[in-house]
């Protein structure tokens, strides 16, 4: 019997690529009913980086608010929880 899934880890590069990865990610946990917890490990940032991760992260969390995957689970972002 195969396990339930519950959780779908997504490690993201934030790269153009990681996008593609992420639709994926939705659309399984659309499938299985499953969160989607997001992860990237990066080093302190300066004002250059933010400014780029900002336009990274907006388009990837306002595609899965529009799919109703994360909201009113809060685990889209560490602010949500």
């Amino acid at each position: 019997m195969i396990p339930k899934i519950k959780r779908i880890l997504y490690a993201t590069d934030l790269s153009d690529n990681s996008a593609y990865a992420f639709r994926y990610a939705i659309n399984e946990a659309l499938k299985h009913d499953a969160e989607v917890i997001i992860l990237h490990v990066f080093e302190q940032m300066g004002p250059a980086s933010r400014t780029m991760l900002s336009k990274a992260i907006c388009p990837l969390t306002s595609l899965a608010k529009r799919r109703s995957v994360c909201s009113g689970r809060g685990v889209l972002s560490g602010s949500e929880r």
